[in-house]
């Protein structure tokens, strides 16, 4: 089994030394930190890790988790995939409350996340936010006791928890409890615990907030554009794409929306998913997997019971092949996402109409290998017409 770090988890504890949650940290085994890596990407991946990557050792979700996210995910409202009991949001510094972010919070809390203050300042840009906070975390190293007062006094009014947090000695654990501390976190108490197992690759996070955004009930363009500029492999590809001759207009593309918008979303789906795969799998696994996916929706195109369901078809047969993919666990991956149960059941048993037409598909690439029996002459043609496609679409990127 894959021992690799996934992530760091430092419990917090109460009054009677009881673990009441715990905090999530940013770990990886090269050793990079949040600022190494980026704040976006390293909220996006240890939330991945999280849900997708955690072994048994793992007795966190027991208790709230402490997330320290980055000010872009607030703004997304993207939400945690977690269960919102679960989740306590730290809010620090260097997340400017602007009017903008203040609303997003206001969303999330609505949902039924709870946020803690952590590095705050007192200023009146601040105020805003202390109705959304159930804790106050206090860096006692960091904190003078006139700093200490000063908060306590602008917070006093307010019914949150109060949290001692780089908890050194016995002696500091029993003054903060003097002073009227609720909980308690440091190297006196529990060093971070490492949580290692499967690590699900960058490709992995990169695919599934791709999936997320493409296949949403209702696709927005703008966030869509956003999470696409991120990548600049992606965009610039996706550029080249929008001026091929597949695409080439009369106008020129003078923005990556326009060339978004160009490319039209159902082709959109295809490119972005080709890209993001080519990443994290071989050329060979792409081809194999886009194949099954592009002919999985020609199929439902080419059945009157299944009008409509096209866009369906190619998601439940790119999942079902997740694991050739990228080399992730596929039940976990897609357990992340939020598809409907009949997606989930063709990608994973090969059930419901849409389960059928992937359990045809794969029967032709079995028969293709030597290791399966007849197969509908119909559904081969329309295979090997899509593996053709789909080295054009492989041609051109290359």
């Amino acid at each position: 089994m894959d021992n690799s770090t996934l992530l760091a988890y430092q419990p917090i504890y109460d009054r009677q030394l009881d673990i009441v949650g715990g905090e999530l940290l940013y770990r990886n085994d090269n050793g990079l930190s949040v600022l190494d890596v980026g704040e976006e990407y390293a909220t996006s991946e240890l939330i991945f890790q999280l849900c997708t990557g955690i072994t048994e050792q793992f007795e966190g979700f027991n208790h709230p988790l402490y997330i320290n996210v980055s000010k872009d995910f607030v703004l997304s409202d993207a939400f945690l995939p977690l269960e919102p009991s679960r989740v306590i949001v730290e809010l620090v510094e260097r997340i400017e409350p602007t009017p903008e972010l203040i609303e997003a919070i206001a969303r999330w809390h609505k949902k039924g996340f709870r946020f803690a203050l952590d590095d705050f300042e007192l200023s009146p840009a601040w105020q805003p936010l202390f109705k959304y906070c159930d804790v106050v975390k206090i860096d006692i190293e960091q904190t003078s006791p006139e700093q200490l007062q000063k908060i306590r006094n602008a917070l006093s009014n307010k019914p949150m928890k109060w949290l001692a947090e780089r908890v050194e000695t016995h002696a500091q654990l029993e003054h903060y409890k003097r002073l009227g501390f609720d909980y308690f976190q440091g190297y006196f108490l529990s060093r971070p615990i490492t949580i290692t197992g499967q690590k699900i690759n960058p490709a992995g996070v990169n695919l599934g907030q791709i999936i997320q955004l493409l296949y949403s009930a209702e696709v927005d363009i703008q966030k869509l554009t956003e999470a696409v500029s991120r990548e600049p492999t992606m965009s610039l590809k996706l550029l080249k794409i929008a001026n091929s001759p597949f695409y080439r207009g009369q106008s020129e593309i003078s923005s990556l929306q326009q060339a978004l918008m160009r490319i039209g979303l159902e082709q959109l789906k295809r490119w972005v998913v080709l890209i993001a795969s080519l990443e994290g799998g071989s050329t060979a696994s792409v081809h194999h997997v886009l194949t099954r996916a592009m002919a999985c929706a020609e199929l439902a195109r080419n059945n009157q019971a299944l009008q409509g369901k096209a866009e369906q078809a190619f998601l439940a047969a790119l999942l079902s092949g997740v694991d050739i993919l990228i080399g992730v666990d596929k039940e976990a991956f897609i357990g992340q996402l939020t598809v409907s149960d009949e997606i989930q059941q063709a990608a994973l048993k090969q059930r419901g109409v849409l389960g059928g037409l992937v359990s045809m598909v794969i029967n032709v690439e079995h028969a293709a290998h030597g290791h399966g029996g007849k197969v509908n002459p119909r559904v081969l043609s329309i295979y090997n017409e899509q593996n053709l496609r789909t080295r054009e679409l492989l041609n051109t990127l290359a």
